[in-house]
């Protein structure tokens, strides 16, 4: 884990357990961790430079259309007209978020500009302007723009025009997923069944995605960001990188979110004792008001990497948490979420509302869920915050780094182990018994092939004698399929993404996303609906080319 504290011109950088748990390498305020959707924070800065700059009259308010040009097309001709910057920055272009794609991968070779080509066969999952829907695809459009105003690499662009005026010199796009695996990085860990596993790195080769997730950073750097942003853009020697106005906009409300957003970041009932109020959406930046106090923030999680950013510009108060690894009885998110708080309150000079022992029950004590939490997690949070506790109630230099051998007591004693066999196995008959027992409508064999949507890819299908059973493949994505009902199945995935459907062996596995076939009027199956990303989309639909 790694923290970066700034309040006025004091920072403080606090370095807890291990890069790699197998060599023993601790975190330092050097380790590089990736950003995941915090990514895409500095995507809309980079922008935001880039129309500072511009000769073009370009603005927020410019159509994606008038920068493309006229081969640009979207699902319905009323948002390829109309469709703006400030649309994708906000969310509110009603494209769907794209999320099997991340969870897939691309195969080699593929680019934005492929992704650009075929947009037009991504569905809108809610209307234009109207309601708030998190897209990955949206997000690399901006990226994609961003290319074209700029004439260079969207990672080339993030260092000239942005990282290097910050003196951000360890900060980098991930190229290769092999850079993981080396001693700048934290490496991924995730728990498969109950065992903390290292990540397969391949699943963060994100390719023509990788604009929206992949950038990685460390403590020290992220402390001269965070001042950035405090300055509302103004770099230390006092010019201006983003103009002032142009700014404020990403920092302004653009939208509300919708309810299913809402759930997650918005604690104003009478449960929670402080009330953490939405106040929407602003450019690639969620708008919060916290005990009274303007809150933009970020955050990101993409496997075992889990990120968040709180700014509050009144306090000139800035924070940013990342980690590498979470057991499998833990919400990775709620982790790095309940340390903001409690580091926020202190800084604020507030007493925390999470103490030692209701950070480990962290947000199930307050949301009526099961407040069962495993024995790891409470020593990962318990002694977190103990180290906190005693290193904030001092008085640091700027800057000061804190490093431990391990965040808790228990930490000295992990160890990693190699997914099995029996790990990436299909479920047992006992474990399976969390899926519908029923029948599917046809023979398995029946619905096996290849499917193809043009901005995805195949997806195959294929029976397995073995097991009697349907399977699946989508270059990272491997899953078994449950019946359900009639043609409807869940997966339940297996392999490299195993750790999604069976994080915890007290657990049984878990559905990640469930599949419609359509059946034509001869009872033939000719194609295939993916529900895989948010619960208000429609699903993705793919064409049987293959039995």
């Amino acid at each position: 884990m790694t923290i970066a504290m700034v309040k006025g011109e004091q920072s403080v950088l606090v370095s807890l357990g291990k890069a790699d748990v197998v060599s023993g390498r601790p975190v330092t305020k050097e380790t590089k961790f990736l950003m995941n959707s915090l990514t895409k924070t500095f995507l809309g800065q980079l922008l935001g430079v880039l129309i500072s700059e511009s000769s073009k009259n370009i603005s927020w308010d410019t159509r994606v259309k008038d920068i493309l040009g006229p081969d640009f097309q979207l699902v319905t001709s009323e948002v390829t007209q109309e469709v703006t910057l400030r649309d994708l920055l906000s969310h509110r272009s009603g494209l769907s978020s794209g999320n099997l794609a991340v969870r897939s991968t691309y195969p080699q070779g593929w680019t934005k500009a492929d992704l650009v080509k075929h947009l037009h066969h991504l569905p809108l999952s809610v209307p234009f302007r109207k309601t708030f829907l998190y897209s990955n695809m949206g997000s690399m459009l901006v990226a994609y723009v961003i290319e074209k105003l700029g004439g260079a690499s969207w990672d080339t662009l993030m260092v000239d025009k942005l990282l290097s005026p910050l003196g951000m010199s360890q900060s980098r796009a991930l190229n290769n997923h092999k850079e993981l695996e080396g001693t700048e990085f934290a490496k991924p860990y995730v728990p498969v069944n109950g065992n903390l596993t290292a990540c397969d790195t391949q699943l963060f080769d994100q390719g023509p995605l990788s604009a929206v997730c992949l950038l990685s950073s460390n403590a020290e750097d992220m402390v001269k960001w965070i001042k950035f942003n405090l300055r509302s853009g103004c770099l230390e020697d006092g010019r201006q990188l983003i103009r002032r106005d142009i700014w404020m906009e990403m920092w302004h409300h653009q939208i509300d979110l919708s309810p299913m957003f809402l759930k997650a970041v918005d604690k104003s009932s009478t449960n929670w004792p402080v009330r953490d109020i939405s106040e929407g959406y602003g450019l690639f930046w969620f708008l919060n008001k916290y005990r009274g106090f303007k809150i933009c923030w970020h955050g990101g999680g993409l496997y075992s990497h889990y990120t968040l950013a709180w700014m509050i510009p009144e306090k000139e108060i800035g924070l940013y948490i990342s980690i590498n690894g979470y057991s499998g009885d833990s919400k990775p998110f709620s982790i790095v979420e309940s340390l903001v708080y409690y580091t926020a309150d202190l800084l604020l000079g507030y007493q925390p509302w999470l103490d030692q022992k209701s950070i480990c029950y962290y947000p199930s004590y307050w949301t009526n869920s099961n407040k069962q939490s495993s024995k790891h997690k409470m020593n990962e949070e318990f002694m977190t915050v103990s180290k906190l506790e005693v290193f904030l109630s001092k008085k640091h230099a700027n800057p000061v780094e804190l490093v431990t051998t391990g965040v808790g007591h228990k930490q000295e004693h992990v160890s990693v182990k190699p997914v099995s066999e029996d790990d990436k196995r299909l479920s047992s008959p006992s474990e399976a018994q969390s899926f519908p027992r029923t029948l599917s409508a046809l023979p398995v064999y029946s619905y096996a092939g290849v499917y193809f949507n043009p901005l995805f890819g195949n997806l195959t299908f294929f029976a397995d004698i073995t097991c009697s059973c349907l399977q699946s493949k989508m270059n990272m994505l491997s899953g078994i399929l449950h019946p359900v009902r009639n043609h409807t199945f869940d997966v339940e995935l297996t392999e490299s993404l195993r750790f999604l459907s069976k994080p915890s062996k007290q657990m049984p596995p878990q559905a990640a996303f469930k599949v419609d076939f359509t059946v034509d009027s001869n009872g033939e199956v000719s194609g295939v609906d993916v529900h895989s990303g948010w619960s208000m989309e429609v699903p993705i639909h793919f064409i049987r080319r293959f039995r």
